[in-house]
C-alpha cells in the first residue's frame, strides 16, 4: 500500500484514468464524514472529490486542466 502522502485528488484521478486500481490511506490532514454520500455498508461509502483549486507543484497547468473537476472516491475503514 502506498504512503499517505500520495492520496491526493491528482494522484487518485490519474490511476482513475489509466483504470488502476488504488488503496491508499487518507492523510490525517484529510477528513472522512461517513454520513456523506453513497451509503455501501458500516464506514463504507462513496463520495465526490472536488479539484483543488491549486495545482501540484510536480505538475503542468496543462496537465492539471486537463483532470476532471471531480471524481468518485471510495473510502472505508
Amino acid at each position: 500500500m502506498p504512503d499517505r502522502y500520495y492520496c491526493t485528488f491528482a494522484m487518485i484521478a490519474l490511476s482513475q484514468a489509466k483504470q488502476i486500481p488504488v488503496l491508499f490511506q487518507v492523510h490525517a490532514s484529510k477528513k472522512v464524514d461517513f454520513r456523506r454520500g453513497q451509503k455501501l455498508g458500516a464506514k463504507d461509502h462513496l463520495v465526490e472529490w472536488q479539484k483543488p483549486k491549486r495545482k501540484p507543484v510536480w505538475m503542468s497547468v496543462g496537465a492539471y486542466a486537463d483532470l476532471p473537476d471531480t471524481i468518485t472516491v471510495r473510502e472505508f475503514r
